[in-house]
């Protein structure tokens, strides 16, 4: 079983709360980065599967949190750290171009 739950475009300092609809709660989950309008090189449809852990500037990044009925993105203030998908350098993601999107996968 699986599910994949838009969680929205991607803005500082928020948490957003979904539903995951799986029984019991998922046994592990993987976060992307959607794009929406283009950006470092990347074309809207673009899935980029993102960690969770933030840089060495502490409120950059992810946390994700699930549990029996919900899953939780929680965001630091700070933008996402990605790299040009043409020529590797590091930019700092434009957070309205790019939709949050977590995959719950439930393994019985």
């Amino acid at each position: 079983q699986s599910a994949d739950i838009d969680m929205g475009l991607m803005s500082a300092a928020s948490v957003v709360t979904a539903a995951h609809g799986l029984a019991g709660g998922p046994s592990f989950v993987q976060i992307y980065a959607k794009c929406q309008v283009a950006d470092g090189g990347f074309a809207v449809g673009d899935m980029l599967l993102m960690g969770t852990s933030g840089t060495t500037n502490n409120n950059r990044g992810a946390t994700v949190m699930v549990n029996a009925t919900q899953v939780t993105v929680i965001r630091g203030s700070a933008g996402i750290d990605l790299n040009n998908k043409s020529t590797g350098t590091y930019f700092v993601a434009t957070l309205s171009s790019w939709r949050w999107i977590v995959r719950c996968f439930k393994i019985a």
